[in-house]
């Protein structure tokens, strides 16, 4: 995540003076929005949820207090307060109303898990739509919403324009890709399928901090 083309560039030197004889071609993809959903395909209910990252960027100011409770909660969100506020090195007291206020100030979007889908049976697969009209991103959106089976959706500016992650069982994924095509005929390019065999978890610190790793 960067705040301007300078910081990308600066990341890229970085990255092609070590990997560079190692990469034969490069595809950079902006995703200007993306949506994180409940997780439907763990539970029966009418619920939807949509947390949002927002296309306008901004600059929200954060001070020492408030990057101590990010970090304080990056690895388990929904820790006691106690915990928390210990980790982050303040009362309870402040710490329960500043994350209140991160929440309320839209800095804090929502408080999600992050399963390990081969325990759960669950085939996880990442697929990217090139459309004939990128105003066709809501309705591809809401197809796989309607599965029941759709994690993260992103809106892409690049070589293809929307990409979908779901979990799927079994059959499910040919299934669904079979009413796509008869649903979303003649309205897109290509697409390219992926299943996610090995997913890495990164505990990454906004607004600039430092970031951390985990496998």
């Amino acid at each position: 995540m960067v705040r301007e083309t300078e910081q990308m560039e600066s990341f890229m030197q970085l990255f092609m003076d070590r990997f560079g004889e190692l990469i034969l071609e490069k595809e950079i993809m902006v995703f200007p929005t993306a949506h994180r959903f409940n997780a439907r395909f763990l539970f029966v209910g009418k619920e939807e949820k949509d947390w949002t990252y927002p296309v306008k960027l901004e600059n929200y100011p954060v001070d020492e207090i408030g990057m101590k409770l990010i970090h304080a909660i990056t690895n388990n969100a929904r820790a006691p307060i106690v915990d928390i506020a210990k980790k982050a090195g303040i009362d309870q007291k402040t710490a329960s109303y500043r994350l209140k206020k991160l929440e309320q100030d839209g800095v804090i979007l929502a408080y999600v898990t992050a399963p390990d889908f081969e325990r759960l049976g669950l085939q996880y697969v990442q697929i990217n739509f090139s459309l004939k009209n990128p105003a066709s991103r809501k309705s591809v959106m809401g197809f796989f919403r309607s599965t029941n089976t759709c994690l993260y959706a992103l809106e892409v500016l690049g070589k293809f324009d929307v990409g979908v992650e779901i979990a799927v069982q079994g059959k499910q994924l040919g299934k669904i890709l079979s009413e796509f095509r008869e649903k979303f005929a003649g309205k897109y390019n290509f697409f390219d399928v992926a299943t996610i065999t090995k997913e890495y978890t990164v505990i990454w610190g906004p607004f600039g901090s430092s970031v951390e790793a985990k496998y």
